[in-house]
C-alpha cells in the first residue's frame, strides 16, 4: 500500500471513531432507536398504520390544535410536507380538520378521540421506556441526562 493510501485509510478511521463518538451523532442514534421501539410498541398495541413520519407531525400538534403553519415551522418541514402527514392522519382518523375563527383561510388541525388515545398510549409507552432505561441506567443518570438535555435546549432557546 501506498503511503498517502495509508495515510487516508488511518485519517478516515480516527474520523468515523471521532463521528461515533460525536455528541450529535449520540443524540440522533439515539433518537432513531426511542423512536424505533415507540413504533414497535404501537404496532403491537394495533397502531399498524401509524409510521414514524407521522410522528413528525404528531409529535408538534398542540392537544388543543394548530395550524399547519405552526406544525410545520415547530418540524422544520414544509407546509406541503405537513400538509401530505395531515391527508394521512385524517384518512385514518387521527386527526381533523376545521377553519380557524380568527382567519377564514387558516386550517386548524386536531385530534379526534381516537388520535388522542393514540397520544394518550404513545405517552404511555415513553414512560415504560423511560422505566426500561432507568433499570439499565438508574434513576439518577435518566435524571442529569433530562437535566442536561433541558439545559443543552436551553442554550440554544436563549441565544
Amino acid at each position: 500500500m501506498l503511503r498517502s493510501e495509508s495515510d487516508s485509510t488511518s485519517r478516515n478511521r480516527r474520523l468515523a471513531e471521532a463521528r461515533s463518538r460525536n455528541l450529535r451523532q449520540l443524540l440522533i442514534r439515539a433518537t432513531r432507536c426511542l423512536n424505533a421501539l415507540v413504533e414497535e410498541e404501537l404496532n403491537a398495541r394495533g397502531y399498524e398504520d401509524i409510521r414514524l413520519a407521522h410522528n413528525t407531525l404528531l409529535i408538534h400538534l398542540d392537544f388543543g390544535g394548530n395550524s399547519i403553519t405552526e406544525v410545520a415551522d415547530r418540524a422544520h418541514l414544509t407546509k406541503q410536507a405537513i400538509g401530505l402527514l395531515a391527508d394521512e392522519l385524517e384518512k385514518m382518523g387521527y386527526i381533523r380538520r376545521h377553519v380557524d375563527e380568527k382567519d377564514a383561510r387558516v386550517r386548524i388541525l386536531v385530534l379526534t378521540d381516537v388520535g388522542q388515545r393514540l397520544m394518550l398510549d404513545m405517552l404511555e409507552i415513553i414512560e415504560e421506556i423511560e422505566e426500561r432505561f432507568i433499570s439499565l441506567l438508574g434513576s439518577d443518570t435518566l435524571a442529569g441526562l433530562r437535566t442536561g438535555l433541558a439545559a443543552f435546549i436551553g442554550i440554544r432557546q436563549s441565544s
